[in-house]
């Protein structure tokens, strides 16, 4: 019996096809929850930039 080269054996290592319109109702949830968590983020963080430039210019008055 021959056996086949470990490249035919193994899987490819690439991600799998994701299509908005195949997704499922939770993977489509996930992602929405994902980029309202990214945009809170990004949000929270120019407030932060926001409010230490702006103790920066109580400390030099």
């Amino acid at each position: 019996m021959l056996s086949r080269p470990e490249s035919v054996r193994r899987q490819a290592d690439y991600a799998p096809f994701r299509h908005p319109h195949f997704e499922t109702a939770k993977a489509a949830q996930r992602a929405a929850f994902l980029r309202e968590l990214e945009e809170s983020v990004r949000r929270s963080d120019a407030m932060r930039a926001r409010l230490s430039t702006a103790r920066v210019l109580e400390s030099l008055q």
